[in-house]
């Protein structure tokens, strides 16, 4: 039986030790080249005529545009450190206020993916993410449809909480392992084509399981949190567009693009000779489930640690079901809180839903307390 490691990772005393780089931490010519190019665009397009219709200020602001660009492309600086220019250019510039130069850095959804990739960074330092794909693998099945079908729920599941390109490398050697351990039904040089087809079809299963994952949350991908915060500045009326909300319209679209995509690449590509029923992928499985052993300390302590963020994510906000409203906690805190009173309801809901809510302002002031609100607005409401 042919071995296949299946990653190289080094788990002693929960450590790993990072790659050396490959540049060696110098400077090369094209981080020279932009280290010079940028501050002479921003001179050259800060000191130009500015075209009609061009306020001073905008000029200003094209011209911090074009040094950014440059250096993000080139890599003059660490790309995080170019991020920060803003925060000194724009006051210095007199484009905004420090106050309003930073108000972008502290945004809610800027901390929410943060947490994300802190979550993302633990998963993959404890080896967690390779523990649940091996587990939804096993349970579906190993036969070459089910372990497409299990490898692509198991990326699209870990691609709900990790970025779409890092799930995507982390599922990639299994995916590799799992086809290397497939034989052939018969030793016919014919088939061989078909085994290879399989392989294509796994790695396309986890490409797309990967991005259709990453729809399912608000973390799945940075786009979601930036259509999330532009709606709330642009659209004020739909409300917040806050986790449970999003995941009530995005795990089930994305849970049917799964569906579809899963039945496309499993009985329209992988069509032709068949392949063995999986007993050899079977046994690599388990023997690698075997290998990672009992659950470790920090992998118990990165999902109790999930599991509750993830709750605290979903329940933040409070819960609309018809003319009643169960607060979340955040509403509670902020309750808790003397001389504060809870959010009136936002304005995307009915008016009937708002007049029932318990935050309406005739039940605010007859229930002093948040179950009391609730009981009111059951009785009134029904």
């Amino acid at each position: 039986m042919r071995s296949v490691t299946l990653t190289a990772r080094t788990r002693s005393q929960g450590t790993e030790q990072p790659a050396a780089s490959p540049g060696g931490g110098g400077y090369g010519r094209r981080q020279r080249v932009g280290l010079l190019l940028g501050p002479g665009l921003f001179a050259l397009v800060g000191l130009l005529p500015a075209p009609e219709g061009l306020t001073p200020h905008a000029q200003h602001l094209v011209a911090v545009i074009a040094l950014m660009a440059v250096w993000w492309m080139t890599e003059a600086l660490p790309l995080g450190a170019t991020s920060l220019l803003p925060l000194a250019l724009l006051p210095a510039l007199g484009i905004l206020p420090p106050e309003a130069a930073a108000a972008p850095y502290a945004d809610p959804n800027v901390f929410l993916f943060l947490g994300g990739l802190f979550l993302a960074q633990a998963f993959q330092k404890w080896g967690l993410h390779e523990r649940v794909a091996l587990l939804i693998l096993v349970a579906i099945g190993t036969r070459p449809r089910q372990l497409l079908l299990g490898m692509m729920v198991a990326t699209a599941s870990i691609s709900m909480w990790v970025s779409n390109t890092a799930t995507a490398m982390m599922m990639l050697p299994i995916g590799v392992a799992v086809v290397a351990q497939m034989p052939l039904e018969a030793a016919h040089s014919q088939h061989q084509g078909h085994h290879n087809r399989f392989g294509a079809v796994l790695m396309l299963g986890i490409a797309y399981a990967a991005s259709i994952g990453g729809m399912a949350t608000l973390i799945g991908t940075p786009p979601n949190l930036i259509f999330a915060g532009q709606a709330k500045q642009l659209v004020p009326e739909l409300g917040e567009v806050g986790f449970l909300r999003w995941m009530l319209i995005g795990v089930p679209l994305a849970a049917g693009l799964l569906l579809l995509t899963w039945l496309y690449l499993g009985f329209a590509l992988l069509r032709g000779p068949p392949l063995a029923d999986g007993n050899e992928a079977r046994t690599l499985l388990q023997r690698q489930r075997a290998a990672l052993g009992p659950m470790s300390r920090g992998e118990r302590v990165v999902m109790t640690v999930f599991v509750l963020t993830v709750a605290a994510w979903v329940f933040r906000a409070d819960l609309v079901l018809g003319p009643l409203v169960i607060p979340g906690w955040s509403t509670w805190l902020i309750a808790a809180r003397p001389g504060k009173r809870p959010t009136p309801a936002p304005p995307h809901r009915s008016a009937r839903s708002s007049a029932c809510g318990p935050w309406a302002s005739g039940q605010r002031d007859r229930a002093a307390s948040l179950p009391g609100r609730i009981a009111d607005t059951w009785i009134r409401c029904r």
